[in-house]
């Protein structure tokens, strides 16, 4: 599990956790990947995955990024965004499929971020003046700790089974804008285990 150390000197308290999904317009968007894939385009920003297109059959596109929510001080969070955005600027890398691919499953990525605070071994980590400390962390939503100061569940993805077996994984990070994205040569590796699979299209029961 990913933790990140803040340091805050005060905190706002969050009465309830938060949730954040993506609209019916964005699912439907993620929807329409169900009539084929002829290309997948990963765009790069500062060393890492920014966006990623699926250009379907049809001409269309469907892009895949990621927004910035601001809970309280020091905690963000970084929930999927899906759009027909077509970007100007060229790729990074490209996935050809020369006779379109077909989903057969869609599954939304959906995970937790929290805040607890710092233990005692992190704050020896620290810079500065470890009062108030806080340590942020990810996971499934059954992963979030009683104690947690705050918590925030969102959509941060999707993964995409097609018929002839490959697979993609593309979803944010914990860091601002960037995502992970599976078979990318300049994505970091995203741990799977930490978000929970929400079925839109295919898959079974």
């Amino acid at each position: 599990m990913l933790s990140q150390l803040l340091c805050a000197t005060f905190l706002e308290m969050i009465g309830d956790k938060m949730k954040f999904e993506l609209s019916k317009k964005e699912k439907a968007l993620l929807s329409n990947l169900q009539g084929g894939v002829s290309q997948i385009k990963i765009y790069e920003s500062c060393g890492y995955p920014c966006r990623v297109t699926f250009v379907l059959l049809d001409g269309t596109s469907v892009t895949i990024g990621a927004t910035e929510e601001h809970i309280f001080h020091k905690f963000e969070v970084n929930p999927a965004s899906v759009s027909e955005l077509q970007l100007c600027c060229d790729p990074k890398q490209i996935i050809d499929f020369n006779t379109g691919a077909r989903p057969s499953a869609i599954f939304v990525l959906q995970k937790s971020d929290w805040v607890e605070g710092a233990t005692d071994e992190e704050k020896v980590d620290l810079l500065g003046n470890p009062v108030g400390a806080l340590s942020q962390s990810e996971g499934r939503a059954a992963d979030i700790p009683e104690n947690a100061l705050g918590a925030v569940t969102f959509d941060a993805g999707v993964f995409i089974d097609f018929e002839h077996g490959e697979s993609i994984l593309v979803a944010t990070s914990m860091f601002p804008f960037a995502l992970y994205v599976s078979d990318c040569a300049f994505s970091e590796e995203a741990d799977a285990e930490i978000y929970d699979h929400i079925r839109l299209f295919g898959g079974g029961e």
